[in-house]
């Protein structure tokens, strides 16, 4: 399971890459959301409809020991925030902002990288643009060894 901390979330993994996204608490209550089997059908997806794509910066020659998602700061944020993460092998990586019903919003990063720290900002924009509103959003960072959610808090 990866454990989303606040409202209770967490994600299993199951057959073929699959993940199935439980909220067993919280202002929503229990409910399932399926995200599809394949990392390249909802990132590819998200990413072809991203308006602007944000610079993924890797940090020169560091190779972590770990997986780490840090927190994004600064949090609260108005009107961006930088997250920093660190990938200990080559893979595939996602970094996807959902809302707290479980709907993406943008997907900042979607491809393959190589072990090392890495940092991209979000602009507080949707997948064409649009501004957010203030709110509790969700930070998913996804590989295949490695998941972990963080709580960010975007405010106006």
């Amino acid at each position: 399971y990866v454990d989303f901390g606040v409202m209770g979330w967490n994600m299993p993994k199951v057959a073929s890459m699959a993940w199935v996204l439980t909220t067993t608490t919280g202002a929503f209550g229990p409910s399932e959301l399926a995200i599809p089997t394949e990392f390249k059908d909802i990132y590819d997806t998200a990413v072809a409809n991203t308006a602007i794509r944000p610079e993924i910066i890797q940090e020169a020659g560091i190779i972590p020991k770990k997986y780490l998602l840090e927190q994004n700061y600064p949090n609260p944020f108005n009107p961006t925030t930088t997250f920093r993460y660190h990938i200990q092998n080559s893979e595939r990586v996602a970094l996807t902002i959902f809302n707290s019903r479980g709907q993406i919003i943008s997907c900042l990063v979607n491809n393959y990288q190589d072990a090392g720290i890495y940092r991209v900002q979000w602009d507080g924009k949707d997948l064409h643009g649009v501004k957010m509103p203030s709110g509790m959003y969700f930070a998913f960072l996804n590989t295949p060894s490695y998941s972990k959610a963080i709580k960010i808090i975007l405010v106006k």
